[in-house]
């Protein structure tokens, strides 16, 4: 009772102090850790944070949230290969849950505006048509993420490759283009052009 309230009004060092308590006390009860890690993630211990949430699927395999927060983390953290990992683990729990997929969406355009440099080069338009496509994806599973999706895809239009950008590269449609080079040899993805 008294983390619950800790959290409810932000005091998260006080709540994280009874809820290690709690959670070593009773090391099984899966709302301690809820709690506890939405606290750390919350003070920002981000380490704590992930071993928390680790925890949470110790005791809750196919929680498909808890990994979904594990990715947040790592995004938070710029880590986005090992954040999509995740987030493909909370995706295949759920193939209709649209989350992921607008959060794999955020990764590639948060790749893309790591990467540029002083030229927007072509590459850099391909990553974010894979983030329009993949915006796609979150929009066609219909959840409460759609909407947002359907506005991110919209933003995005002018900074993806248009027919010009195609043209002048010999690329067809049907061609496919694979998201390669300067740091985006993570993603290991291809966009097919329209």
């Amino acid at each position: 009772k008294y983390a619950s309230l800790c959290l409810k009004y932000k005091e998260y060092e006080r709540a994280i102090e009874a809820l290690e308590f709690l959670t070593q006390k009773s090391p099984d009860v899966i709302n301690y850790w809820l709690q506890l890690s939405s606290a750390y993630d919350k003070s920002d211990k981000t380490d704590k944070a992930l071993s928390a949430y680790k925890r949470l699927i110790e005791l809750q395999p196919d929680n498909k949230d808890n990994y979904a927060n594990i990715a947040l983390i790592y995004k938070k953290m710029d880590q986005l290969s090992v954040a999509r990992t995740y987030l493909q683990k909370a995706s295949n729990m759920d193939p209709n849950w649209d989350f992921p997929y607008f959060v794999e969406a955020q990764l590639y355009e948060q790749a893309a505006r790591n990467c540029i440099g002083s030229q927007f080069e072509f590459i850099d338009k391909a990553v974010y048509q894979l983030a329009v496509d993949t915006y796609r994806t979150a929009r066609s599973k219909g959840g409460s993420n759609a909407g947002a999706a359907a506005e991110r895809m919209n933003a995005l239009k002018d900074s993806v490759p248009q027919q010009e950008d195609y043209f002048f590269r010999k690329i067809k449609s049907g061609d496919k283009i694979k998201i390669e080079g300067k740091c985006y040899d993570w993603i290991g993805r291809t966009i097919v052009v329209p």
